[in-house]
Order: C-alpha cells, then sequence, then structure tokens
C-alpha cells in the first residue's frame, strides 16, 4: 500500500484569505456575435441557445475526413460549410433512413 504524501502545516501556507463570492450576473444578451453571459458565469454563443448539445467520440481519421469534407463543400459550393452543417445533414439523413420525421424548427 502507498503512503499518501504528507501534508503542510496550515501554518506554513501563510495568512492567505479565500477570496469573496461574487455574485455572476444573470442572463445578459450581448450585441450580435458575442457571448451571452449565464448566470453560472459562463459563456454561450447566441446560436447555440435552447439547443442542446450531441456528442460522439469517433477515430482521429473519421474526425479529419468529416473536416476535409467540409473544407472540399465550401469550396465546391461557395460558402462556409461546417462539420456542424454536415452533423444536421447526417441526421436528416440517419430520420430519413429509419422513417422517422425531422423534428420542425424552433
Amino acid at each position: 500500500m502507498m503512503a499518501t504524501p504528507a501534508r503542510k502545516p496550515l501554518s506554513l501556507l501563510g495568512n492567505r484569505v479565500a477570496p469573496k463570492a461574487v455574485e455572476p450576473p444573470a442572463t445578459v444578451q450581448e450585441p450580435d456575435g458575442a457571448p451571452i453571459v449565464t448566470a453560472s458565469g459562463g459563456s454561450r454563443q447566441p446560436n447555440r441557445e435552447n439547443k442542446k448539445a450531441v456528442t460522439t467520440y469517433v477515430r482521429p481519421a473519421v474526425w479529419g475526413t468529416l473536416r476535409n469534407l467540409a473544407v472540399d463543400q465550401s469550396n465546391r459550393r461557395n460558402e462556409r460549410i461546417t462539420s456542424q452543417v454536415l452533423m444536421e445533414e447526417a441526421l436528416a439523413l440517419l430520420f430519413q433512413n429509419y422513417n422517422v420525421p425531422m423534428p420542425p424548427e424552433d
């Protein structure tokens, strides 16, 4: 069994005082494109409001292929295509494959 390392006595740490808690601001709408400050003190981009994240882990080669596809499609369509757009398209095709209607936009 490994012994835990000895901790320094509190007297050696000096007269440190914990910082006072700061009340985080309520949600504030910033100008277009600026992050929104939430009650928890974090920030969220306006285009992520009222949305949920879907996270999946893929091999690095799959991620690289997705990013390359986004760049290729951006060049082909002369507009910025992101991996977000491609993943939304993939979900639409998945729902179509299983005969599930795509939920309406909010």
